[in-house]
C-alpha cells in the first residue's frame, strides 16, 4: 500500500503594505542593500527554509517552504523576527 508522506510545509506571512514597500525599495533595483543582506537571502540560509518568494504579485506576503524537521516555534520565532528586522518592524 502506497502512503503519502509530508516532508515540508508551505507557509505565508502576511506584512502591513507599508512595510513591504519598504522591504522592496531597500532590495529593488535601487535599492542599496548587498544581496547577502536580502530577506530571501538570509532566509535561505536558515536551516530548513527554503523557496523563499516575494515579489508582490501575490500582496505584501512573504511566501516560504520549511522542512518538517526544523516546523517548530522556535523556527518560527526566528524567521518572524528576520521578516520585522528587514522590514522594520517594531511592533508586530
Amino acid at each position: 500500500m502506497l502512503e503519502s508522506v509530508a516532508t515540508s510545509t508551505n507557509y505565508c506571512v502576511p506584512v502591513p503594505l507599508n512595510a513591504f514597500i519598504r522591504l522592496i525599495d531597500s532590495e529593488g533595483i535601487n535599492g542599496k542593500l548587498p544581496h547577502d543582506k536580502y530577506l530571501s537571502t538570509r532566509l535561505d540560509k536558515m536551516m530548513g527554509v527554503w523557496d523563499v518568494d516575494y515579489n508582490g504579485h501575490f500582496g505584501s506576503h512573504i511566501f516560504f517552504r520549511l522542512d518538517k524537521e526544523y516546523d517548530n516555534p522556535a523556527t518560527h520565532e526566528a524567521i518572524h523576527n528576520l521578516i520585522r528586522e528587514c522590514c522594520k518592524l517594531k511592533n508586530l
